[in-house]
């Protein structure tokens, strides 16, 4: 493809990461550098609808226009062609100057090369680099998906290596990493903090993605069940986390918000067995708190928890 012609569309990111690597926080900061600049997109990918996400991108107080899908990954191909038919008219009501897709933690992305391709997209985006964040604390307890993590890192330009603040990545770390993709740019991120954001986007002309000489077949949906709570009633810190002690061996992920005495509400961010509980100043609205695991059942799981109070 002439590189004029590349440069006239509109470059597209791909963001991935498992459960609670970063990549909202990466977002976040990626508004802050670039919303001044550019007329930015972002598209939030997730198996199950909530706005703690998308509440925290629009706490930046940044603009950008969004497009929100849920209900399982865009790359399987149970969603592909309704998203790509989506993508299209969102590009053509909004017209971005580029687009970030922050895919659900679960995806499997080797579909990115059967999207990109596709008429209705080919016609406005390129495909300018993809972005994997890759959490240290928690990398090798996603053993049970190790198929997607490693589709993941295997497609990536850039690899971010998030958290490392709380976890060193040894050499034995960035070897396992290596084995899957010996050609990405590897960065030490903490809160997906990237130096030289816009160098690193590849924005002015398209370089060959690893992306596209990757073959491989999809791992499909995976077995894992979501569950949406939302609630006016009151929480403590205290009953939250000792429902997530009962419960934690059902739940990869954990996030959202709990409304407590006084209006006051708490951000909850659970990754595994690692809960964060903290002072949310801005939320307006009810408790609302996303739940994923391979052992939930929505209904006696929605029943416990709204019986805690």
């Amino acid at each position: 493809m002439d590189k004029s012609t590349t440069i006239n569309k509109i470059p597209f990111v791909l963001i991935t990461g498992f459960l609670g690597s970063g990549k909202t926080s990466l977002l976040r900061h990626i508004l802050t550098s670039l919303s001044s600049e550019k007329r930015i997109a972002i598209v939030q990918n997730d198996y199950a609808p909530g706005k703690t996400d998308s509440f925290e991108l629009k706490n930046t107080g940044r603009a950008f226009d969004l497009l929100e899908v849920y209900n399982g990954s865009v790359f399987c191909v149970c969603m592909l062609d309704t998203f790509i038919s989506q993508l299209a008219v969102f590009i053509e009501e909004y017209k971005p100057e580029i687009i970030f897709l922050e895919a659900t933690g679960l995806a499997d992305p080797v579909s990115i090369g059967q999207m990109m391709q596709a008429p209705e997209v080919q016609e406005h985006l390129y495909l300018s680099t993809i972005w994997t964040v890759v959490d240290c604390v928690n990398f090798n307890r996603a053993h049970q998906f190790i198929q997607r993590v490693r589709h993941q890192i295997q497609i990536a330009d850039l690899i971010l290596l998030n958290k490392s603040d709380l976890q060193k990545p040894d050499e034995q770390f960035i070897t396992s990493i290596r084995q899957w993709n010996p050609f990405a740019e590897m960065i030490e991120t903490n809160h997906g903090y990237v130096e030289n954001i816009t160098d690193k986007l590849q924005l002015s002309s398209k370089k060959p993605s690893i992306s596209e000489n990757l073959q491989e077949n999809s791992a499909g949906r995976p077995q894992i069940a979501s569950c949406v709570i939302r609630t006016q009633k009151i929480y403590t810190e205290q009953i939250i986390r000792e429902f997530w002690k009962k419960n934690k061996n059902q739940i990869y992920r954990m996030k959202g918000y709990a409304k407590v005495k006084n209006g006051g509400f708490l951000l909850v961010q659970g990754v595994f067995d690692q809960l964060e509980i903290t002072r949310a100043e801005l939320w307006a609205g009810p408790t609302e708190i996303i739940f994923l695991g391979p052992g939930l059942e929505p209904k006696e799981f929605t029943r416990e928890f709204l019986d805690l109070v």
